[in-house]
């Protein structure tokens, strides 16, 4: 099996950097980046924890040239040097996320030229300026739907325009062994060659609490935490059910979701039950979560839905949703927030990994990419570079390892051919 050549372009906090590193079983030959503050996390853990002394390379914004001449003149050194198998990097993925709420201008979701996606476009193209057999990225799941298709059409012809075919594979961290519930979209180009055909993994996952477990006592960062569970809606809910830990309050009420929220399990006990409750204790700041359930009650009564940022136990506690920002509290067995070394774990990065002042710079964590989706890609594109793979009869393919099935544009099913 040959040794593999691969470079990291963009990384963010570096999980699709780490999962390919597993994968390939060697560090990247470089590290390129234009100077994002996520990209310190990864390079410091390469170069200053572990000491690996990769280059390090400063480009532009556009990925078109580079910050100074030293710049320039370590990539040329790799890249002259090395023949480079792999490009492994992570574009932003906010012009196509379910969290961008924009619906129009220079950042509106789904538009194949809003802002965002500039970085998709430039990363891709100098991944293929680079001349790698292989360049590969993480996206939204939108990026596999309709939603996602002038963005798609640019990035093929971007790979036409270097002799690339084209792979999309939809897929999900809880298949690839960690408790996280996790879509999304990986986007694989091959120089002068039709995609090959993945092969499917469902692996099994550790239940949410065990696998948090088996972070070690010492690990960092364990004392860093995001929100407050124990509102007056969290003490009404284990009032109200005679629980004491708030997966147990759900599993009486009835007609509770797997993901439950306190307002939704409040919603379910009856909203005037827990506005009651509140006015009869009196105590200092419920007065403003009356409010809130009454602002609720209302927008249902109306036939709409409310805004809710409460904190929550997902899916029965049995694995975790996708790991977030805008989701505030994300309570677990044991009824406190996260802390911020257990969503590090969830996204599969290594226990002496360090988030730089994590108490102010945990958000980088959220994007990221699970190192298992990661090394799954990876381990694909090795087959493929090694010729254990099959080579499909199309130069456009998206595959979807949900269902276990290949798409394309016009056919729904080309496993035929």
């Amino acid at each position: 099996m040959k040794t593999i050549n691969w470079v990291s372009l963009q990384n963010l906090i570096g999980g699709n950097a780490l999962g390919a590193e597993q994968a390939f079983g060697t560090p990247p030959l470089m590290i390129v980046h234009q100077g994002l503050k996520n990209d310190e996390h990864y390079i410091n853990y390469m170069n200053n924890q572990r000491g690996l002394n990769i280059p390090v390379v400063q480009m532009d914004n556009e990925y078109t040239t580079f910050v100074t001449q030293e710049d320039e003149n370590k990539f040329n050194d790799v890249v002259e040097n090395n023949h480079i198998h792999v490009a492994v990097m992570t574009p932003y993925c906010a012009g196509l996320s379910s969290l961008n709420a924009s619906s129009s201008g220079s950042k509106a979701r789904g538009d194949a030229n809003n802002d965002q996606n500039q970085n998709m476009y430039g990363l891709s193209d100098l991944g293929m300026r680079i001349g790698a057999d292989v360049v590969t990225f993480e996206n939204a799941p939108a990026a596999y739907t309709k939603a996602g298709q002038g963005v798609v059409d640019r990035l093929i012809e971007i790979a036409e325009s270097h002799d690339y075919s084209t792979h999309l594979l939809r897929t999900d961290t809880i298949h690839h062994g960690i408790p996280q519930a996790r879509k999304r979209t990986f986007v694989t180009y091959f120089k002068n060659s039709l995609p090959p055909k993945f092969t499917y993994e469902s692996k099994e996952y550790t239940k949410l609490y065990d696998y948090l477990n088996e972070i070690p006592k010492d690990a960092s960062s364990q004392d860093i935490t995001k929100g407050n569970i124990h509102t007056p809606l969290y003490d009404f809910v284990l009032s109200y059910t005679n629980k004491t830990s708030f997966l147990e309050a759900v599993s009486t009420i009835p007609n509770a979701p797997a993901t439950t929220t306190t307002l939704i399990a409040i919603e379910k006990i009856g909203f005037d039950k827990c506005i009651d409750w509140l006015k009869e204790r009196n105590q200092e700041g419920d007065e403003k979560y009356v409010k809130l359930l009454e602002h609720a009650k209302y927008k249902k009564s109306i036939g709409k839905s409310f805004w809710d940022s409460s904190s929550y136990v997902p899916n029965k506690g049995e694995f975790s949703n996708s790991v977030i920002g805008k989701h505030i509290h994300m309570q677990i067995v044991g009824d406190r927030p996260m802390n911020i070394r257990e969503m590090m774990h969830l996204m599969g990065l290594p226990h002496d990994f360090e988030i730089l002042e994590a108490s102010k710079n945990w958000h980088a964590l959220t994007q990221n990419v699970p190192t298992c989706t990661s090394a799954y890609i990876c381990n694909e594109i090795k087959k493929y570079l090694n010729g254990e793979l099959e080579i499909l009869s199309v130069p456009f393919v998206k595959q979807d390892n949900l269902f276990k099935r290949i798409d394309t544009n016009n056919m729904k099913n080309i496993d035929k051919w």
